[in-house]
């Protein structure tokens, strides 16, 4: 196999070294000041060891595929930097034109995905990390699944300062899910998507919200932006509408007097409205498709014909059919729901990867129908109308996985597109399940006063 070379054997054991004591150092110099810090090198080692398994199952199990041709096609856009550093300069800026692959040729090599700008990205973001990599797959998704841990962090940041006391849970929901931890950590566009999405959410949050370190995360907002709508504009657009909510409705609920609360609550969703409706204006050219209503509509229709297609060796389902109509899309919303959050069912598992995800979907099933069972309804929205960040959380999670429900029609496809979606539902399900407990207990107690009295 061409793609395991020596340099496997000399470099990923040094790499390895060297971001371990650089984690143990991160955790050593922060937890005395937040003790949650004592999740950041467990959390690294996780994501790493999720990367190792990505390129053993890829390379042994698939016998190749996209990712190992994402890292190949690496060597000759890096040939075109020594060949003529202004074109790849240019190239790695985006521009795919003809003219730029012109100037490669059997000296350079010529790299894949060309025609798919955003397949293509993952060439150029890898690109970086293959140059310190010499010639090693696995040592160059080992710094892919170290470098992209960040944002995996940052959420899990958010969340234990939101609601401290469930930092083992939001590890479960964040580090340490099996799929996110394996889809989200190779050499794919996943990977950089998911931890994009999870930067973006902090950086919003210290920017709107808590106005810490605003400069920076500023910086970090444009720059999520720009990977998200460079590798998947969707995810930015599932994004954006949530992010609105969540922080007008936040705005609206740090205001204490109710009366002025009343009066200035629509001038703050206006505010935001506005504000939105100029970024997603400002981004439509780079969103393409996804820039309306309608083009997203008929995209999911294609994608979802596209992926039932015979090549796909039997690995698919099927919600039905719909065009890209409003009225015909809002009558596949259950089992959009249903696919993206809770498919492939562990009977519909035909091999051993999608087996491991049928066993998380059923958790997550049973998680989810036993808390409802448990809770009613009527409490759930009561805790969702309590908390801005878990409307947020809801309002993304459902909706995106309705978006991959309803446009992937392909067990294999869908395993690697939810996964931006399934800390957020996770974490979700926790608060709601602590709000729920907290409760419990407090009628527990007012009933002992009572009898003691």
């Amino acid at each position: 196999m061409e793609w395991l070379t020596i340099w496997d054997l000399i470099l990923y054991l040094p790499y390895l070294a060297v971001i371990y004591l650089i984690a143990s150092s991160i955790q050593n110099s922060n937890i005395s000041e937040n003790p949650v810090y004592a999740y950041y090198k467990k959390g690294m080692m996780v994501k790493i060891a999720g990367g190792f398994i990505f390129c053993c199952i890829y390379c042994f199990y698939y016998g190749g595929g996209d990712s190992i041709a994402y890292w190949f096609s690496c060597k000759p856009l890096n040939n075109m930097m020594a060949r003529n550093f202004s074109v790849y300069l240019d190239i790695m800026a985006g521009n795919l034109s003809k003219s730029n692959y012109w100037m490669f040729d059997g000296s350079t090599g010529y790299p894949e995905y060309w025609k798919d700008a955003l397949s293509f990205s993952t060439v150029r973001f890898t690109s970086i990390f293959y140059l310190l990599t010499v010639k090693s797959y696995f040592t160059c998704t080992l710094l892919v699944s170290a470098l992209t841990y960040a944002g995996m962090w940052r959420l899990f940041l958010l969340f234990t300062r939101e609601f401290p006391g469930l930092e083992k849970q939001f590890a479960v929901s964040i580090l340490y899910f099996p799929s996110v931890v394996f889809w989200g950590s190779g050499i794919m566009k996943d990977t950089y998507t998911l931890s994009a999405a999870c930067w973006f959410t902090y950086s919003a949050y210290m920017v709107f919200i808590r106005r810490e370190k605003v400069l920076p995360n500023t910086f970090w907002l444009i720059a999520t932006t720009y990977v998200m709508i460079s590798f998947k504009p969707y995810i930015f657009v599932a994004l954006l509408p949530g992010t609105l909510i969540w922080v007008s409705f936040k705005r609206i609920q740090s205001i204490n007097n109710p009366v002025f609360r009343i009066l200035i609550a629509p001038v703050i969703i206006t505010i935001f409205l506005v504000g939105g409706s100029f970024v997603f204006g400002s981004l439509s050219s780079n969103l393409k498709q996804y820039s309306s209503v309608e083009g997203v509509l008929n995209k999911a229709a294609t994608n979802q014909q596209d992926l039932k297609q015979e090549y796909y060796h039997g690995n698919s389902f099927d919600i039905g059919k719909f065009d890209g109509s409003i009225s015909s899309v809002v009558t596949k919303f259950p089992l959009a729901i249903t696919a993206g959050l809770f498919r492939p069912f562990i009977f519909e598992a035909r091999n051993p990867v999608m087996l491991i995800s049928g066993i998380e979907n059923t958790f997550m099933l049973l998680f989810t129908l036993g808390f409802l069972f448990k809770v009613g309804p009527i409490k759930v929205i009561k805790y969702i109308l309590k908390e801005p960040l878990l409307l947020f959380s809801l309002v993304f999670a459902v909706f995106f996985a309705f978006g991959v429900g309803l446009s992937t029609s392909n067990f294999g496809a869908l395993v690697r597109y939810k996964i931006p979606c399934i800390p957020f539902y996770l974490s979700s399900l926790y608060i709601m399940r602590h709000y729920f407990e907290k409760s419990e207990k407090s009628v527990e107690s007012k009933r002992s006063e009572v009898i003691t009295t």
